[in-house]
């Protein structure tokens, strides 16, 4: 929950800077390789269990911080 309010937080921090077209490009670009990393990983086989599990939440939480620093919150004034 603190890693999605942070993030939102400083989207609405860059938003005003960037704009929302650049900001969107970037998040969805760092969810796809966050998204390719964690499926690269889960594809291979040599990982031990320890170094899967501290793997597969710190680019989950990487997911997470892309969303709620674009879509999460950009996303929304194209719906209002």
């Amino acid at each position: 929950m603190s890693i999605n309010f942070c993030a939102t937080f400083i989207a609405l921090c860059l938003v005003d800077r960037l704009g929302r077209r650049p900001l969107l490009i970037f998040g969805a670009a760092g969810m796809a390789v966050s998204c390719f990393s964690l499926s690269m990983l889960s594809y291979s086989i040599e990982t031990t269990r320890a170094v899967y599990a501290v793997s597969l939440v710190s680019f989950l939480s990487l997911h997470i911080t892309f969303f709620a620093a674009s879509w999460g919150m950009c996303a929304l004034g194209y719906t209002l």
